[in-house]
């Protein structure tokens, strides 16, 4: 019965037909797959998501489930496990591979990791090695790869840093609980700069560490039994990426609408664009996989210690177009059993049945038929094998490429020998000394600068140790411990050197580990438990710099006549008592003492009969007052005490009598009497003030007052003398009037060469005309219109008239000397002011660096208390700073260093004292010796007769202004002064 049915003519047509609706029913159904993606949904993996929406794997007969992840989840061990089909991983996934798990690679998506470094900007990490001793956050183990690979290739040992384990939250950058964390490119730094933080950063790529980004793999088996399944996803995995680079927008709003993103639309811009940048689509070819970098990532592994030394890549990567060759092989094997199966069927059914010869001719021309298909699928195999022809000659480009790339790298090694060299060379002829030691503090180079420095040969540092070179040399540290065990960063540490002819050098030494970064047994130095093989001492020689220093310190802040403290270190202790005073709710006195008729002694005995007077009273008045009073000299016969902690007025002139007292008894100097007498004004705060500047003023206030009332007399501040308030802001409403109606007007006084007596510059100096007053002086005026604001019209005018001179010089067809004018740290800080300057100056037409500022030493010292000058504005303008009244502000070195300072003023007091005063002589000579060594000119200022500027010019001083070259005066006046070629027509100074 069977033979006969299979004999019915009209059974294998339905039988035929059966099959192929089997057959279509199977195929319809979707293939249900899951992926497991690296973290919660974002524009990472937009790839996927346009696949999905696009229908590319539902075409591809695919149902796929896309998984999200967060902290701790790893998407490998899901895949290994069997909790996912398909995942995304980093390059750790080699490290798996290398460790036996059956993982193979199918495609690379982003062609380099995102995953950098980010520092705040402040902390000025901008380089592997600026993380030494540093709190640094990474992942541990093979994620963290990556970040150990690049410390590992930069020399940075684990030990040199602080590991902190990644938490993910970027706050523990932003509030400071590490300095440096680990990140993705494509976020974190839009975080932080909608946080308002600037930020540096340290990619591994800019120093050789090139690891591959997201990465889809799926295990080795699957691989192998569904090569199908694989070569689908896989391609519409990349097609969806295609997409998804090509129209960001469309995923950016799927990801807020169907995913629930929560962060802004600008946001995923931002990380779009970012992982445009690592997938490199233009480019590298979506998905490709370079053998040669997956070879050098596992051996950045075997470096750090986490896979085998040999790297073997079999069964790792996965090759398409491999597969596309086994499945064209298996259609063919399928399409020549199905033409086997044909010729038995029809041989069948001819022996059956000869009444089939009709059906069996159709079978026959179908035989034909699929005959002529089988020639075209094997004209497709030769196209096939034309493609992958194509693919070999491509890949011997890249190799080509790889070759010029090493080629690239060979000459870059040798450009960093030559460097090696010229910094050998360049140590060698270095004015700063070098001495290298190893782990044992034994000496193992020296350059000839640190024999110089230390007055040593080299016979006797040869194969010596620090200990035995101590007497010249003459380190804190005698043993290599000592050192090591300051964390293995830089110390410094200032040193004197004994030298042979008994002089004394000062160095200032750094000390710097060297640490070896070699690794393996083939590592010969000999190195302690953190790695230091040796110590690097760079010296400096700074004893110019400390005697300069030390002179200026004690000229600043002691009165070099009598020992008392200074103006500068009076104001100090003044803002300090107050401060006490405040915070205790006790008072606080201070008193102005001036000696009553001290100039008659003066002009009597002489100036040394007039010291040792001072020195005498000085003395006496140290005695008088209480151990914790400070007495200070802030002029010639000016002193000042600061009485503090008192609860009563009654304590203050207890210390006044006392004072005045010790004073009544003659001074007797080489058996002369003088008889010497003080008026005292007391201000106490917090009656009649709360802050130093009113405290002095009302002080002051009542001094003059005392010598009002007869001389010898002791006056407290009451406000009845305050009359003067009064008479202030009349002062202001006119100068406001005079800026109005140009009542004020400027004169200048030359600045003169003493080598030549060339005009060099010119200092304006302000006046004021009052129509009813006459002439006010500026000493005067000019701190009213500081308090009252004025300063900053005025210095607008200043500019305007400057303009106006150097114009009136031009048509005199001149050499254009420098001008300086006196400004206000006020003034200075105000960008308004400074911006209205730059359009005066530059709608002038002045060139640049004729406009000079003078700025006084008080000024300069108020900035480093925090107030900030707008240096940058001033530099825009061509201008340069004068530092006027030198030696007595007490400005710091460093403030010195940091302006763009050219000329300094020698103040005054010190010129006028220069022939007869010891320390005045002195501190000229410090003064022009501290301006040379900084490239700083100096000028005298004051200067009024021919043994004064003789003086000056044999100590070195080049430049002075004064009037023995010319009074100030109105500029057409004074430049009748000057002969052709601005020479002042004096007489000789040699």
């Amino acid at each position: 019965m069977g033979v006969a049915l299979l004999m019915d003519p009209c059974v294998w047509p339905r039988l035929l037909l059966a099959l192929l609706i089997a057959w279509a029913s199977h195929s319809s159904a979707l293939t249900s797959i899951s992926v497991q993606l690296k973290w919660q949904h974002q524009f990472q993996f937009a790839g996927f998501y346009a696949a999905q929406q696009q229908g590319f794997y539902r075409n591809a007969g695919l149902d796929v489930t896309l998984l999200s992840a967060g902290p701790g989840l790893n998407p490998i061990d899901q895949v290994l496990s069997g909790q996912a089909d398909y995942g995304l991983a980093n390059s750790e996934l080699l490290l798996y591979h290398l460790n036996g798990s059956p993982v193979t690679a199918l495609a690379v998506i982003f062609q380099h990791s995102p995953l950098v470094l980010l520092s705040l900007k402040q902390s000025e990490i901008n380089r592997p090695q600026d993380l030494i001793g540093k709190r640094v956050m990474f992942a541990s183990g093979s994620y963290g790869a990556n970040t150990q690979g690049l410390l590992l290739r930069q020399g940075v040992g684990m030990d040199q840093v602080t590991h902190v384990p990644l938490s993910f939250n970027p706050q523990d950058l932003l509030e400071g609980r590490v300095d440096a964390m680990v990140g993705y490119i494509t976020s974190l730094p839009y975080w932080l700069q909608q946080q308002g933080a600037s930020f540096n950063v340290i990619d591994p790529r800019s120093h050789g560490i090139d690891f591959y980004g997201d990465t889809l793999f799926t295990l080795r088996d699957r691989v192998a039994e569904r090569p199908e399944e694989v070569r689908l996803f896989r391609e519409a995995t990349l097609r969806g990426w295609r997409y998804a680079l090509e129209h960001p927008d469309e995923v950016i709003d799927l990801l807020v609408t169907q995913y629930g993103y929560k962060n802004s639309r600008a946001a995923l811009q931002f990380e779009a664009e970012a992982t445009r940048k690592l997938i490199m689509p233009k480019l590298v070819e979506l998905g490709h996989m370079n053998p040669g970098r997956w070879h050098d990532i596992g051996k950045t592994f075997s470096d750090l210690g986490l896979g085998p030394q040999t790297v073997n890549l079999e069964g790792f990567l996965y090759d398409p177009a491999r597969e596309e060759l086994g499945r064209n092989l298996r259609m063919v094997a399928w399409l020549v059993s199905g033409l086997l199966f044909a010729v038995i069927l029809v041989s069948v059914l001819i022996g059956f049945n000869r009444r089939l010869t009709r059906r069996l001719r159709e079978h026959t021309r179908n035989l034909r038929e699929s005959h002529d298909v089988l020639k075209e699928k094997e004209l497709a195999l030769s196209q096939l094998n034309q493609e992958l022809e194509q693919k070999i000659a491509i890949r011997t480009d890249a190799l080509e490429r790889t070759n010029e790339e090493l080629k690239l790298e060979i000459a870059e090694r040798h450009q960093r020998e030559l460097s090696l060299r010229l910094l050998s060379k360049a140590v060698e002829n270095s004015h700063s000394g070098i001495l290298i030691a190893d782990g044992d503090l034994s000496v193992v180079y020296v350059n000839p600068a640190f024999l110089r420095l230390t007055g040593l040969e080299l016979q006797a540092v040869s194969r010596s140790t620090l200990k035995n070179i101590r007497d010249r040399f003459p380190l804190p540290w005698s043993e290599s411990s000592e050192l090591q065990s300051q964390s293995g960063v830089p110390v410094h540490e200032d040193v004197v050197c004994n030298l042979p002819d008994g002089r004394r050098r000062f160095l200032q030494v750094s000390v710097v580990p060297i640490r070896n970064s070699g690794e393996g047994a083939g590592n010969v130095l000999q190195q302690s438990a953190n790695g230091v093989t040796h110590f690097l001492f760079n010296c400096e020689d700074v004893t110019l710099l400390k005697e300069s220093r030390d002179e200026m310190e004690k000229l600043a802040f002691y009165d070099q006549l009598t020992g008392l403290e200074s103006r500068l270190l009076f104001k100090l202790r003044l803002e300090n008592a107050l401060g006490r005073s405040s915070r205790d709710g006790r008072m606080t006195a201070l008193m102005f003492i001036d000696l009553d008729l001290f100039k008659q002694i003066n002009d009597h005995y002489g100036h040394d009969v007039g010291d040792e007077v001072l020195k005498q009273v000085a003395s006496r008045i140290r005695v008088a007052v209480r151990s914790n009073d400070t007495v200070a000299r802030i002029s010639g016969d000016e002193f000042t005490v600061i009485v503090s902690d008192i609860t009563d007025h009654g304590v203050a002139r207890r210390v006044a009598e006392d004072i005045r007292s010790a004073l009544s008894t003659p001074v007797v100097i080489a058996g002369v009497e003088h008889r010497v007498s003080v008026s005292i004004g007391i201000a106490i705060t917090p009656s009649d003030a709360t802050n130093a500047e009113t405290l002095i003023k009302h002080a002051d206030v009542a001094m003059y007052q005392a010598k009002s009332n007869g001389r010898n007399d002791i006056q407290f501040f009451s406000q009845s003398m305050n009359e003067w308030v009064k008479e202030k802001k009349q002062l202001e409403q006119d100068m406001r009037v005079a800026l109005s109606e140009h009542q004020f007007q400027l004169v200048y006084q030359p600045v003169i060469d003493l080598n030549t007596n060339r005009l060099e510059g010119l200092e304006a100096l302000m006046r004021w005309q009052h129509p009813t007053r006459g002439h006010i002086s500026p000493e005067y005026f000019i701190p009213l219109a500081e308090e009252s604001g004025l300063i900053l019209p005025i210095g607008k005018w200043l500019a305007q008239e400057l303009v106006s001179a150097m114009g009136q010089i031009t048509l005199l067809r001149m050499s254009a000397p420098l001008i300086s004018i006196n400004v206000s740290a006020k003034q200075i800080r105000n960008e308004s002011l400074m911006r209205d300057m730059r359009k005066i100056l530059k709608g002038g037409d002045l060139g640049r660096g004729a406009v000079l500022l003078e700025l006084t030493e008080e000024a300069l010292r108020s900035s480093s208390r925090g107030e900030r000058f707008n240096v940058q504005q001033v530099n825009d303008l061509g201008i340069r700073f004068v530092l006027d009244e030198f030696g007595e502000g007490g400005v710091p070195l460093r403030v010195l260093k940091n302006l763009p300072i050219d000329f300094i003023k020698i103040s005054r007091n010190f010129v006028d004292e220069c022939l007869y005063d010891q320390t005045s002589a002195q501190a000229i000579v410090a003064i022009i010796a501290l301006a040379k060594s900084l490239g700083i000119r100096a000028v005298a200022v004051g200067v009024e007769t021919m043994e004064q500027a003789r003086f000056l010019r044999e100590k070195g001083c080049d430049l002075a202004q004064g009037h023995l070259f010319a009074p100030a005066s109105p500029l057409d006046e004074l430049l009748k002064h000057f002969a052709t070629g601005n020479v002042v027509t004096i007489r000789s100074i040699g």
